[in-house]
């Protein structure tokens, strides 16, 4: 069934039907499909597993996103760590977070050890989040674990008891300007590198990769934003109530999640 709706790409039941084995009649497959969603619960961990396969022994580019999300009357606030493939973010892992706004450095942490459980450290290429991510204690736990880093972080971050914007204040477009040697950034030494957006906007970026590297890894990012928007898409165009339809909902000013694509 697995395999029916990866070939499908849909999850119609009578489009998974065509897909599957035998010469049974298609009532009789389409009845097999509803019989199968309506007794299998997959967990988290399978639906990773059944990821990671598809992706190879390669190794693999992790991202962290939330997103809020309104289905019906209710709410939901998403921590999420997706993976990236063939230039998607596909989610591993993912928690509700009983309230709105940021999540709790405890509650990511936790989020990381249940994907460490699964997937070896070894095999994680590099960790992508935006500037919501940050703070000492994260990137700490980050480090420990020996996951490289490259994560956004805001203009009053501190280098040498200076805000960063003071250190990048005179950027031109089209830019790529770095420190010479790594600063502490909440506490452990990583290369800063800063460009303007398009929209002339700084973006200033802490990680454990070269200077050239830095950047072009953090353009990555943004595939998870896709997904969360692709994800919506998908779901309009179903056969739903329209109280039930599901639409994102606008990110909190203090959340400092990032823009669209058209960013960098």
């Amino acid at each position: 069934m697995l395999l029916a709706t990866i070939q499908a790409q849909h999850v119609s039941h009578r489009k998974l039907a065509q897909h599957l084995p035998g010469h049974a009649q298609p009532e009789s497959k389409e009845k097999r499909v509803a019989r199968f969603f309506a007794s299998e619960a997959l967990t988290q961990t399978e639906v990773a597993q059944l990821i990671l396969s598809l992706v190879g022994s390669k190794r693999v580019t992790l991202i962290m996103d939330r997103t809020n999300w309104r289905f019906g009357q209710c709410e939901h606030n998403i921590l999420v760590i997706a993976v990236l493939y063939a230039g998607y973010a596909i989610p591993l892992v993912w928690d509700l977070l009983e309230h709105g706004g940021a999540s709790s450095t405890s509650t990511r942490i936790a989020l990381l050890d249940r994907l460490l459980q699964f997937v070896p450290r070894k095999r994680v290429r590099v960790f992508l989040a935006d500037r919501e991510f940050v703070g000492a204690q994260w990137f700490a736990a980050l480090k420990k674990r020996r996951i490289r880093r490259c994560i956004r972080i805001r203009d009053d971050t501190l280098l040498d008891d200076v805000p960063v914007r003071e250190a990048f204040t005179d950027l031109k477009q089209g830019q790529l300007r770095g420190v010479v040697e790594r600063e502490p950034v909440y506490g452990t030494p990583m290369q800063v590198v800063a460009t303007l957006s398009p929209a002339g906007e700084r973006v200033v970026i802490a990680s454990d990769l070269s200077l050239f590297d830095t950047l072009a890894e953090y353009r990555k990012r943004f595939s998870i934003e896709c997904t969360f928007v692709r994800f919506t898409q998908l779901l309009v165009q179903k056969e739903l109530p329209k109280q039930t339809v599901l639409q994102p909902a606008v990110r909190r000013a203090n959340s400092h999640g990032d823009k669209l694509p058209s960013e960098l």
